[in-house]
């Protein structure tokens, strides 16, 4: 990035010197007052260079945000548990088994889901997004779908790049996506938000993880791009 960065500024300041020394050649009386000429001769390299820093230090800040967050969901075993068992393991699959009736399950799904949870403390166990409320696992997945929301919320205010929480977060965002059990809660959430009124007795209040919907919602059409370059390219 750095080596990237010193090029381009050679680059530039050349270019800006060949355009004053074709405004010089074609208008030599207006141009050639030599503090005038020298002033200007220096202050190119020295404008390049600046707005070239400034750049530079959005880029690392910018990467500094992104490895912060991945730092904190890496080291916080409640995120990554709440990851592991309430998204990757609750595939659409045993999630749609576990809704069904259980009267209507075959004797081998049902020894499935048991034994798919077999240790599993009771806040991480399968769940119904729409029977969440005051259940173990709302708690859980609201802190990780809360922690992916103050992620778009970064975003939003373009602190982050999606292709660095695409390189970051990619796989984790992949399944928020694909999984129906969390399409269900947000879809949960929105609905009944509006209901609750002693949330809207003073004010309306936001509808929760509407930064986190911006973020999927992005990060959806960052991928399709990504698949038409590739589709381009083949």
């Amino acid at each position: 990035m750095i080596t990237r960065s010193i090029v381009w500024q050679a680059i530039a300041i050349t270019i800006l010197w060949i355009v004053l020394g074709v405004y010089a050649q074609l208008n030599p009386q207006s141009f050639w007052d030599p503090k005038v000429s020298v002033a200007l001769l220096l202050a190119v390299p020295a404008a390049v260079i600046g707005v070239a820093q400034l750049l530079v230090s959005s880029h690392i800040q910018r990467a500094a945000y992104i490895k912060d967050y991945a730092l904190r969901f890496r080291t916080d075993k409640e995120l990554s548990e709440s990851f592991h068992y309430l998204v990757y393991l609750f595939g659409n699959d045993r999630y749609a088994l576990y809704l069904e009736d259980s009267a209507r399950r075959r004797q081998e799904e049902s020894a499935e889901l048991v034994s798919a949870q077999v240790g599993i403390a009771a806040d991480l166990r399968f769940f119904n997004p729409r029977a969440a409320i005051h259940a173990p696992q709302e708690r859980r997945l609201d802190n990780l779908l809360g922690f992916f929301d103050t992620v778009g919320y970064d975003f939003r205010r373009q602190l982050l790049e999606i292709r660095d929480i695409a390189g970051v977060f990619g796989y984790y965002l992949d399944h928020l996506i694909q999984r129906h059990v969390v399409r269900d809660y947000l879809a949960f959430v929105a609905e009944q938000w509006p209901r609750a009124s002693s949330f809207h007795e003073q004010y309306s209040a936001p509808v929760p993880f509407r930064y986190l919907r911006s973020l999927l919602n992005a990060y959806i059409e960052f991928r399709r791009d990504e698949n038409r370059l590739e589709e381009n390219r083949s």
